[in-house]
């Protein structure tokens, strides 16, 4: 078992995974920072991503589908062995994505992941992101939801 990391630690290796990984495809990242147990619970997907070679698989997909795709950390808070990561992500519709053509429109999302680690690695993470806005600024909905 590997001694506790720190807060500050965790909260470096879960920027890694959001600016290396997602951001710039850093596949070889996956193995070393990814638990080979890793869950994603995505509001976005119907069914977890699970395991480091679907990790691979989903970043490729998305940055497949959205040319140019930045993810920015915002913003990080720790605690124990969990890391909540606020970022925005932008980029342009340039292939299929959620099933839908490629608009050439940008896009912009932000979000909030919520990380827990285990032996220094992320197991699990949690990601609620704005999965409406995203669909509208493609076009895929035009309806506007005033409260």
């Amino acid at each position: 078992m590997l001694a506790a990391m720190s807060e500050e630690e965790l909260k470096r290796i879960a920027r890694l995974e959001i600016e290396e990984i997602f951001s710039k495809g850093n596949l070889d990242l996956v193995d070393e920072i990814v638990s080979p147990d890793y869950v994603i619970f995505d509001n976005g997907r119907a069914e977890p991503v699970r395991g480091r070679e679907s990790l691979k698989a989903a970043v490729t997909a998305m940055r497949s589908s959205v040319s140019d795709f930045v993810v920015t950390v915002d913003e990080q808070l720790a605690e124990g062995d969990t890391v909540m990561t606020r970022w925005t992500a932008t980029g342009t519709h340039t292939g299929t994505l959620f099933g839908f053509a490629p608009t050439g429109r940008p896009i912009t999302m932000h979000g909030i992941d919520i990380e827990r680690f285990v032996d220094g690695q992320i197991a699990e993470v949690r990601s609620i992101w704005d999965t409406y806005a995203v669909l509208r600024q493609i076009g895929a909905v035009d309806v506007d939801i005033d409260v």
